[in-house]
């Protein structure tokens, strides 16, 4: 019995004493040329610690002039994104083979795979990621009519934040529906952060209930931003970077 109650208490160990980094990346509204998104690519890139698990999201406005469908998802592979929650996509076209997943949690489509989350994990970090588009997509863009932008936001973020919360030890939302709309959705919440792809301007701020992180951080404003989250000796730390490239 002692040897067991021993083993437990030194895998419990190993546990705290771990420490890791994990690096994630946000390309937030490029509204890119194929050209522009070949050497964003490589920026991203650049900025990257080899010794650092990466993981690349890319939101908002993909192309920079209303394109097809076909072209957005070019962008979005020119990026080497990992995660997308385009607003310009119309879901029209098929990602094929695509190496990036539809990140889009208020959004139903048969005809196109989509994710609600996404969870990112190490050895003692998890985070998980879900991503609101604003339902306005719907009724200003013409859809598959397969596809429903569901109104639902609220809701949606309770139960995605409240389900995350239970197994991740970071919670970020991603967001279209705009700085105030997100003080309401994340009120209450076990939210840590918010990164906007809405918010026309560059935003470090915590929400009044005082334990919700706001970024914004556009590329078309000539920003792309870094969180850095750190886990050792048991205790989380996060940073937030912002990268000048225009």
């Amino acid at each position: 019995m002692q040897k067991v109650i021993l083993t437990v208490l030194i895998l419990m160990s190993i546990g705290l004493m771990a420490e890791e980094t994990i690096d994630l990346h946000f390309v937030v509204d490029p509204q890119l040329t194929i050209q522009d998104s070949l050497f964003t690519a490589q920026l991203v890139t650049r900025m990257q610690n080899d010794s650092i698990p990466s993981f690349r999201f890319v939101c908002g406005d993909i192309a920079k002039t209303p394109v097809s469908d076909s072209l957005v998802l070019a962008h979005i592979a020119a990026l080497d994104a990992d995660y997308a929650s385009p607003t310009d996509y119309f879901f029209t076209r098929l990602p094929q083979d695509a190496a990036f997943d539809l990140l889009m949690s208020n959004v139903d489509a048969d005809s196109v795979q989509i994710i609600d989350r996404a969870i990112i994990t190490g050895d003692s970090l998890r985070i998980g990621v879900f991503a609101l588009l604003t339902p306005d997509l719907e009724v200003l863009n013409t859809l598959d009519p397969r596809v429903d932008v569901r109104a639902d936001v609220f809701a949606t973020a309770a139960r995605l934040a409240i389900a995350l919360d239970a197994s991740c030890n970071y919670v970020i939302m991603l967001s279209s529906m705009g700085k105030f709309i997100d003080a309401d959705i994340v009120r209450g919440l076990p939210i840590d952060r918010v990164i906007s792809f809405d918010y026309q301007g560059t935003s470090d701020a915590t929400f009044n209930d005082g334990a919700t992180k706001f970024n914004s951080v556009l590329l078309s404003k000539g920003l792309l931003g870094r969180l850095r989250l750190h886990w050792e000796n048991g205790v989380l730390s996060d940073e937030w970077k912002y990268t000048r490239v225009k």
